[in-house]
């Protein structure tokens, strides 16, 4: 790509003297570590003044080393107009000319993980890449690298290139390559706030050809602990009927908490391919018999409402274990006896979450 008159952009108007700037990109793709590199040019559009992006198929685990390099030939011969054209000095101040060729590459390196593409850096030459230079106008090159390996969800990756140049006012020019957001320019023969930059843009896309098949491996069942076990309470100790109050709670925290955590969980329950264990308990103040009879009761009270309250299905499978004064921690009507323990495998929730 040919910048033709590279300085008229100044505040002093520039002569036309024939000066130019040739930027010739390329991007060299090696595999298999190493050999005679497939080569792409970055193509230039003058209508819209700016480089054509490029897309390259890089082979999966063969492509291990990607190269850009910038020819830049320039030819430069200024001669500025001051504001007052009386004012010679100015003007001779403000010459200057000079040619040259010069050439500056980046490496990077690629891997190949189980999503995406890993690029990291590898070498440059940021500012040593000029091969000839006469005059007193010279351009320098430097680099700033960055890549982003997971642009487009790891299919593909995107190298930006940033080439700014600008010249001063006391005869320097200076020429940025980067490949990032930012480049970093050296200014040669002097300085001044009257310095400006012209940007351009070289994006380079990989798209990855080859990659296998990857089947992911299936998520562990998620099983909401905290819902595996719920506790019914009855308010006295002779009552076998499940309160108003009572179901209402067992709706709020463990009925409806279930369908929304796992609505799988809830579904296996439902059809009845898990089962539900229920325990009841009665305090210590009845005789043995009473007690087991009454915790029956409350077993039965406890199925009926999940069954035909909450539920709502007959295909719900129930475990059932009374316990009657069995197993209590403390002697007397005490209110924690008095209830009903609704609970579910962890390992039978697994199995059945499993099933089509």
């Amino acid at each position: 790509m040919r910048i033709v008159n590279p300085f008229k952009a100044m505040r002093y108007q520039a002569s036309e003297l024939n000066s130019y700037i040739d930027i010739n990109p390329q991007v060299h793709i090696f595999d298999d570590g190493g050999g005679i590199p497939r080569k792409y040019f970055i193509g230039f559009d003058p209508k819209t003044n700016k480089f054509l992006p490029l897309e390259i198929g890089v082979n999966w685990g063969k492509t291990d080393r990607i190269r850009i390099e910038i020819e830049t030939i320039y030819n430069l011969k200024h001669l500025a107009v001051p504001d007052n054209p009386k004012d010679l000095s100015t003007a001779k101040a403000l010459f200057g000319e000079g040619s040259g060729r010069l050439r500056s590459f980046q490496e990077w390196t690629i891997q190949y993980p189980q999503e995406g593409l890993n690029i990291s850096k590898l070498k440059s030459n940021p500012g040593n890449g000029v091969i000839e230079s006469k005059g007193d106008l010279a351009l320098v090159v430097s680099h700033v690298a960055s890549e982003n390996p997971q642009g487009f969800k790891g299919s593909f990756i995107a190298i930006d290139t940033n080439v700014a140049i600008s010249q001063s006012g006391g005869g320097g020019v200076t020429f940025g390559l980067g490949t990032g957001p930012v480049s970093v320019s050296t200014d040669v023969g002097g300085s001044s706030p009257e310095a400006r930059s012209i940007n351009y843009e070289l994006l380079v896309y990989l798209s990855v050809i080859g990659r296998p098949n990857v089947v992911a491996a299936p998520r562990p069942l998620e099983v909401p602990e905290d819902l595996l076990t719920h506790n019914v309470y009855f308010e006295s100790e002779n009552q076998k009927d499940l309160s108003p109050d009572e179901l209402r709670r067992l709706e709020d925290k463990w009925h409806d908490p279930l369908f929304r955590q796992s609505s799988k969980l809830y579904n296996a329950i439902k059809s009845g391919k898990c089962q539900v264990w229920l325990s009841g308990y009665a305090s210590t103040t009845g005789k043995e018999a009473n007690n087991k009879n009454l915790s029956k009761d409350r077993i039965t009270s406890v199925e009926e409402a999940l069954k035909t309250d909450l539920f709502k299905s007959k295909n719900v499978k129930f475990v059932r274990l009374p316990q009657g004064d069995k197993g209590s921690t403390q002697k007397g009507a005490v209110a924690r006896e008095r209830r009903v323990e609704i609970e579910i495998k962890k390992h039978e929730a697994i199995m059945a979450m499993a099933l089509p």
